[in-house]
């Protein structure tokens, strides 16, 4: 093939198949003038993904979490540097529960960093 016309494409099964677990990359020839822009919309899948798939783990371990346990899940979500999405924690009631105890500074950093803003910050 003639690379100047065709790139290839690497890309992970798992965008364009829900995450069923079909393993392993693909490649695809692509014509070039469309692949810079099919490139980033794959990128921003995959993205999509990893952040749904971090979201839905920390889901499932604020289920169970409660008190100093909770607290300490805040703490790790926060600081994940891959996990920019926030506000369904809250929606958990062991998070919840927090409210008025020893550990409701974790609560308010919690929706700091899903509904606050710089200034709310400083």
């Amino acid at each position: 093939f003639n690379e100047g016309v065709f790139r290839v494409l690497r890309f992970a099964p798992s965008v364009f198949l829900g995450g069923r677990g079909y393993g392993g990359w693909r490649s695809v020839l692509w014509p070039c003038h469309r692949s810079s822009r099919i490139l980033a919309n794959l990128q921003s899948m995959e993205a999509e993904h990893q952040q749904a798939e971090l979201v839905e783990q920390f889901l499932m371990l604020g289920k169970t979490a409660r008190g100093r346990a909770a607290a300490e899940l805040i703490v790790h979500a926060t600081s994940h540097p891959s996990l920019f999405a926030f506000s369904e924690l809250l929606s958990l009631p062991h998070i919840l529960e927090l409210q008025g105890t020893e550990h409701s500074l974790f609560l308010d950093l919690l929706r700091l960093f899903a509904h606050g803003t710089w200034a709310d910050y400083k």
